[in-house]
C-alpha cells in the first residue's frame, strides 16, 4: 500500500514537474554509476551538501540529475530506488529536483536480463521471481523505470548515460526521448536505439575522445545544437570506469564514472557541479573527489544504517499486509514461499571495465544482451551461480576438456559402426 502511493505522488508531483529540456538559473549536481552501494550514494550526496545527516534534502533549488546504472553489481538496488523517491518530493517542495535517466543495466533489468545482479539484491526481493515481477511492466519498479528518460537537456549541456552520436542527436532531443522508450515499452529490443551504438552503451565517443579523436564528439554536439536550435557545448556522461572525472575535447564531453560502488573496484564520492556562467551558460567543476571527509564518517554510517533499517521496516510491513490480506482458502506459508528454481543464488559477477583496457564491462552490449532474456534467463543464470559458488571460471574450462576428452571415443566408436554398416 505503501509502495503503491509512493508511487503515485511521486508520478504527479515529480516526474510531471520536471522538464526535458530547458534554462536552469540554480546549481546543477550531476551524479554518475551508483551501481547498488547505498553508503556511497549516501556519501556522494553528503558531501555535496545536498542531504543532511539524517538523509533529508537541504539542496533547496538545486537539480540533481542521476545519469543511469543504479542498479545491478551491488546489493542496494532496492535501497536506493526507493530512497531517491522519497529524495524526489522533498526536492520539488523546496522548489529543486531531482532528474533521473535510464542507464544500460535499467534497461538489462526491463529485459530480464540479471547477469549482473547480486544474491543479496535477490533476497531484498524475497528471491529471482519476485524481482522479475517487480521489474516487469506491471510490477513497481518496472512501471518507474519505464517513466525515466534516456537524455535532458540544460541550458548548453546535454546529460546521457553513454554518448550521442550525430545519427540520435540529429533527431532532436524530445524524438530521441519518445523513440527509446516506445522501443521498451513495445519489447522491441532489437530496435537500434536501445543496441549498441545507442545512447544507453554506446563508447566510442569516450574511447576515441581519450585518444584525442573528437570528431565524433564535436558531430554529436553538433547534430544536437542544430536539431534543439540552441547551442549544445557540453556532453555529461557516466557509464564508462575512469580513474577520475576527466574533461575531454576542451570539455566538449566529460566522463564522470569513476566507480562509485565498490563492487565495481572503486567505492569513493565524486559528483559534476554545474553553475551558470553567462546567458544559458554552465561552467562545470568537480566536487566530492575527495571522497567521504574523516569527520563525516560516523555521520554517514550512521545515516546509511537508519535509511537500511527504515526500509527494510517498511518492506516487512508491506509483506504483512500483503500476507493479511491473502484469501483465507490459500495459505500465506504456500502462496509466498520460493520454489526452488526461485531461490535467491549468487550470480555471475561482471569484470569492471578500465577505459582504454579492452571493453571487458556488460558483454553483448543492446539489444543482443537483453533478446533472449526472461523467465528462462533467470532460470539459467541461477543454475550457473550456484555452480560458481563451488568452483572457479579454470575449473570449468577443465570440465569442459574433460568432457570433450571422454566425447570422442564415443563419437568416433559411433562412425565405425556407421561405416561397418555401409
Amino acid at each position: 500500500f505503501f509502495s503503491a502511493m509512493l508511487w503515485w505522488v511521486y508520478t504527479i508531483l515529480v516526474l510531471h514537474a520536471a522538464p526535458t529540456v530547458g534554462q536552469h538559473a540554480g546549481r546543477i549536481i550531476s551524479v554518475p554509476d551508483l551501481h547498488g552501494d547505498l553508503y556511497y550514494t549516501l556519501a556522494t550526496l553528503y558531501e555535496t551538501q545536498l542531504i543532511n545527516a539524517q538523509g533529508h534534502w537541504v539542496g533547496g533549488q538545486t537539480t540533481l540529475i542521476q545519469t543511469g546504472d543504479v542498479v545491478d553489481r551491488g546489493h542496494d538496488t532496492r535501497f536506493i530506488l526507493d530512497f531517491l523517491d522519497l529524495l524526489a518530493l522533498e526536492a520539488a517542495a523546496a522548489g529543486g529536483q531531482i532528474v533521473r535517466l535510464l542507464g544500460n543495466h535499467e534497461l538489462m533489468n526491463l529485459g530480464g536480463d540479471v547477469r549482473y545482479v547480486s544474491m543479496e539484491d535477490f533476497r531484498s526481493f524475497e528471491g529471482a521471481k519476485a524481482r522479475q515481477e517487480a521489474f516487469s511492466p506491471q510490477g513497481h519498479y518496472g512501471r518507474r523505470l519505464r517513466s525515466f528518460r534516456v537524455s535532458v537537456i540544460m541550458n548548453d549541456t546535454v546529460f546521457v548515460h553513454a554518448g550521442m552520436n550525430p545519427n540520435w542527436g540529429s533527431m532532436g532531443h524530445q524524438r530521441l526521448n519518445d523513440l527509446a522508450m516506445g522501443a521498451i515499452r513495445a519489447k522491441k529490443w532489437y530496435d537500434p536505439i536501445l543496441g549498441a551504438e545507442g545512447p544507453l552503451w554506446g563508447r566510442r565517443q569516450i574511447y576515441g575522445a581519450a585518444k584525442g579523436e573528437c570528431e565524433l564528439v564535436k558531430a554529436g554536439l553538433s547534430a544536437i545544437s542544430g536539431a534543439e536550435l540552441r547551442e549544445v557545448r557540453r556532453m555529461v556522461v557516466g557509464h564508462t570506469i575512469q580513474n577520475s572525472v576527466h574533461f575531454y575535447c576542451d570539455g566538449g564531453i566529460v566522463a564522470t564514472d569513476v566507480a562509485i560502488s565498490r563492487q565495481c573496484g572503486g567505492g569513493r564520492t565524486t559528483a559534476l557541479e554545474l553553475t551558470p556562467e553567462g546567458p544559458g551558460k554552465l561552467g562545470a567543476r568537480v566536487v566530492a573527489a575527495q571522497g567521504v571527509a574523516t569527520a563525516n564518517l560516523s555521520i554517514v554510517n550512521a545515516m546509511e544504517r537508519s535509511i537500511r533499517s527504515m526500509w527494510l521496516a517498511r518492506y516487512r510491513g508491506e509483506k504483512e499486509y500483503e500476507a493479511s490480506s491473502a484469501p483465507a482458502k490459500v495459505p500465506v506459508k504456500q502462496a509466498t514461499e520460493p520454489k526452488p528454481w526461485q531461490a535467491p543464488l549468487t550470480p555471475v559477477q561482471g569484470q569492471q571495465g578500465r577505459i582504454l583496457s579492452g571493453r571487458t564491462e556488460d558483454k553483448g552490449d543492446g539489444g543482443d544482451a537483453i533478446k533472449a532474456a526472461g523467465d528462462v534467463n533467470a532460470v539459467v543464470v541461477s543454475a550457473l551461480n550456484a555452480l560458481g559458488e563451488r568452483v572457479n571460471q579454470y575449473t570449468y574450462l577443465l570440465i569442459i576438456a574433460c568432457a570433450t576428452f571422454l566425447a570422442l571415443p564415443l563419437f568416433y566408436s559411433r562412425r565405425l559402426d556407421l561405416d561397418r554398416m555401409r
